[in-house]
């Protein structure tokens, strides 16, 4: 098993998604387009969309990314462009 100091992992972090950085983990990258899926807990008015899923209610613009950047607005559609994919590793 190849082992890996901290420096090394925070070396490698700067650089590259901290995943890439995990001895022994490998995942597909996907693309934002690949990877969307409806979201839920939005609304919208007209081309903007508003979510509503964290205290940051974002108003989000036709093809523009809300703050936490896993929301997509899509033609007055929100989308989740983190479905899937992993949020921590342990």
């Amino acid at each position: 098993m190849h082992s890996s100091s901290r420096r090394n992992f925070l070396h490698c972090a700067a650089g590259l998604s901290a995943a890439a950085c995990v001895p022994g983990a490998s995942f597909a990258a996907k693309s934002r387009t690949a990877a969307a899926h409806p979201a839920r807990f939005w609304h919208s008015f007209g081309e903007m969309t508003a979510c509503d899923l964290c205290p940051h209610l974002c108003i989000i613009d036709d093809r523009k990314i809300g703050l936490c950047r896993t929301r997509q607005n899509v033609n007055g559609q929100l989308v989740t462009i983190a479905y899937a994919n992993p949020c921590t590793i342990n």
